[in-house]
């Protein structure tokens, strides 16, 4: 039996209750303070999105003082910052000064895999792969459409390459064009 210092073992259905209870309050704590911060908590993963480079700092510095008020700590190998323009990209290298012993580090990414989908956080989306990957789908698409089987094996076909197509996608920022050739190709089956 291990004991955890909270008073609440980590998997006793107690533990989920007293986490909804602590992100509840983590939420309505910095909603209170900050009208330009989206606070979003799932589960033990909290993040906020801000359009203010100033209050963006200070839920950082607010979260700090939160999670040092319960005794909680953080891991900064788990968390990471990231910004979209140029000016919010430079601040972010102004966080390290919640930090002056150099101990730890704010990880700054351009991208990220969280909770299974890679999202990007650079406007300058490399659409490389993402292009050769739907032309790919294209072409399976129109091999499919010559088979000489049943429309059903056909629908069965076309559903494994659109899942593969569409697995992670949510995270990019494909544009039409590619849609509308992936949805000409199959309205020709």
């Amino acid at each position: 039996r291990v004991f955890s210092t909270t008073g609440v073992p980590e998997g006793d259905s107690l533990s989920v209750c007293g986490m909804i209870a602590l992100a509840y309050h983590y939420h309505e704590f910095l909603v209170t303070q900050f009208n330009k911060v989206q606070v979003n908590v799932y589960a033990d993963n909290w993040s906020w999105v801000s359009k203010s480079i100033t209050q963006n700092f200070y839920t950082l510095l607010q979260t700090l003082i939160f999670t040092s008020a319960i005794r909680m700590l953080i891991d900064f190998a788990k968390s990471w910052a990231y910004a979209v323009g140029k000016d919010f990209k430079k601040s972010l290298l102004d966080l390290q000064n919640l930090f002056p012993d150099g101990l730890t580090p704010i990880i700054v990414h351009d991208d990220a895999k969280e909770l299974g989908v890679q999202v990007k956080y650079s406007r300058k989306v490399t659409l490389g792969p993402i292009a050769e990957k739907f032309e790919h789908a294209r072409k399976q698409l129109c091999k499919i459409n010559w088979m000489q089987t049943t429309f059903c094996a056909k629908a069965d076909l076309v559903r494994a390459v659109w899942q593969k197509i569409f697995y992670g996608a949510e995270g990019q920022g494909i544009g039409e064009r590619h849609f509308a050739k992936l949805r000409r190709q199959l309205s020709n089956i």
